[in-house]
């Protein structure tokens, strides 16, 4: 099945919503309101796994809480860490959850675009209402070009709110230890659509 939903990381990553958010306003080095609850300290939550380099990797921030009164729009996002010539960024593009599944997309593996019911949306499409958990997932599809161990911990996010343009980090913890196809073929599994 192509959606594989990792309960125990949603779980976790709400968790770590609730437990950052008391925290993101001094953790915050963009120019704006922190409008998104997080922490350079994600609660101790772990996301490690084994990838193939040289793969399409899809990966999906965990789900966004908007802990301001009023709704924000995205106008972007970018990965910031890791950077470097060995991670490539092919796009970031952004699903509604009644297409992608509920939670967290981690490993995924392929062009989510050739299947169907999976119609990317540009991340300017997502809005979330005050106070609320977003309906959407914002996936980064990248390619490793070198084995290695990566650590991808921060995106920033541009968003407007109230009239007004903002930015702010966004924390994650994934670990991800690439690894030549050559070496290891059982780690190419591609998505398969239904």
């Amino acid at each position: 099945m192509f959606r594989r939903v990792l309960t125990a990381a949603v779980a976790a990553g709400a968790v770590t919503t609730l437990s950052s958010a008391c925290t993101a306003a001094q953790n915050n080095p963009g120019p704006g309101k922190v409008v998104f609850g997080t922490s350079p300290n994600t609660g101790g939550v772990v996301v490690s796994n084994s990838s193939p380099s040289d793969t399409i990797l899809d990966y999906s921030l965990p789900p966004l809480h908007n802990d301001s009164a009023g709704s924000v729009r995205l106008r972007s996002v970018r990965l910031i860490s890791p950077s470097g010539p060995a991670v490539r960024v092919l796009n970031i593009r952004a699903y509604p959850t009644s297409q992608a599944g509920l939670g967290w997309m981690i490993g995924f593996q392929g062009d989510l675009t050739r299947c169907p019911g999976f119609r990317p949306r540009p991340v300017s499409a997502v809005v979330i209402a005050g106070r609320s958990e977003t309906t959407w997932i914002v996936v980064i599809s990248f390619i490793i070009t070198q084995p290695g161990q990566y650590h991808f911990g921060r995106v920033r996010l541009d968003y407007v709110t109230n009239g007004h343009a903002g930015w702010q980090i966004y924390y994650f913890n994934d670990n991800i230890e690439a690894v030549s196809p050559k070496k290891d073929p059982s780690l190419v599994q591609p998505s398969k659509c239904k």
